[in-house]
């Protein structure tokens, strides 16, 4: 999912809340090193909730929305939340995410993280280039503006996490990366932990 370029829309109009972002997902770390996001948070699923904004309810949803959108529509969507961004800009730490975790198919680069950082007030949108058609830069701010930032502005962190999953899925699957055969399996994230 993650080569070398970044688009960056930040939105400092969107809320006071939060500091947001979209991104395309490749970017150049500007010279800092590419495994900054390493020590802070490990892939364990496609929910990882290292700062526990989810009860395990809302986890097992998500994780099986996740999967259903791999395998029906292709993209492949981890949803993260961090104790800390260890002092790394947020687009920085999501395109190192991404790099690290390989997250999306090589051969169609439609890898997406939601990424969610509570104590620094920041959330992003990481997109890999095979999904720019659909997840736009303004799209994802819209998603940000009008689906997140809403419910975390009352307290309610799960309700937008939700919310903002639930709308780039529905989106995605507008706009599938690949339809499987009968006999085709999509790429899993425990078979790629694997390799």
């Amino acid at each position: 999912m993650i080569v070398s370029r970044l688009s960056l829309l930040n939105s400092g109009a969107i809320a006071s809340l939060l500091v947001v972002g979209c991104t395309d997902a490749t970017a150049p770390t500007d010279g800092q090193s590419p495994n900054v996001a390493e020590a802070a948070v490990q892939l364990t699923g496609r929910v990882v909730d290292q700062a526990g904004l989810l009860n395990d309810k809302v986890e097992k949803i998500l994780t099986k929305r996740l999967a259903s959108l791999e395998r029906e529509a292709g993209p492949q969507f981890v949803i993260v939340t961090t104790n800390s961004l260890n002092g790394v800009d947020i687009a920085e730490y999501s395109v190192n995410l991404g790099r690290r975790w390989a997250i999306g198919h090589s051969e169609r680069d439609d890898g997406v993280i939601l990424l969610v950082a509570p104590n620094e007030r920041k959330v992003r949108i990481a997109v890999g280039y095979g999904l720019e058609g659909s997840l736009t830069d303004p799209f994802c701010a819209k998603v940000i503006r009008e689906n997140i930032l809403p419910a975390f502005e009352n307290g309610k962190m799960e309700e937008g996490i939700i919310s903002g999953a639930d709308s780039l899925i529905a989106k995605m699957r507008m706009s599938p990366t690949i339809k499987l055969n009968d006999n085709e399996s999509p790429l899993t994230l425990k078979e790629k932990q694997a390799s």
